[in-house]
């Protein structure tokens, strides 16, 4: 989900349209579903949570 000028990763299915969203980085923030969204940085903070709830390890973790 594209907010704050980072990707990050929300369990909410439905975020597009929402007011705020809550995310893995424990922020509410406001989505911005924009082309351009989608080629800013990912948040490291959603990035590593993300892989540890789907439990797969991040590329380069030991």
């Amino acid at each position: 989900m594209p907010a704050a000028e980072q990707r990050h990763a929300t369990k909410e299915q439905q975020w597009r349209g929402a007011d705020r969203c809550p995310t893995l980085c424990e922020q509410e923030l406001v989505p911005e579903d924009s082309v351009l969204g989608w080629l800013w940085e990912t948040c490291p903070v959603c990035n590593a949570e993300a892989h540890r709830l789907a439990g797969v390890p991040m590329a380069g973790a030991p």
